[in-house]
């Protein structure tokens, strides 16, 4: 095998593969990590739209079961129970 290169010689060479590899790499983790930073996001802002209600009706908000204006009771339960089982 007088004409081929060595290993180590050929493993040197330009392979746009990599490239296209790397690129993939790249911005398929850069993605990941901003689908993190997004959902982390939507959770802070989700808390802290909440809090006003959490202050006044309690925990207990995603516990009882019933929903009356007239009354201020106010469950978020069925709803809850609904999307779950809807999705």
């Amino acid at each position: 095998m007088k004409g081929s290169k060595p290993l180590l010689e050929a493993s040197k060479q330009f392979h746009p593969n990599r490239l296209y590899n790397s690129i993939f790499y790249w911005l398929t983790a850069a993605f990941a990590i901003g689908v993190g930073v997004l959902l982390i996001w939507i959770t802070f802002q989700l808390f802290t739209i909440a809090f006003p209600a959490i202050q006044r009706f309690g925990l207990s908000f995603l516990t009882i079961p019933s929903w009356n204006p007239v009354e201020e009771i106010y469950g978020a339960l069925p709803q809850i129970y609904g999307t779950l089982v809807s999705s």
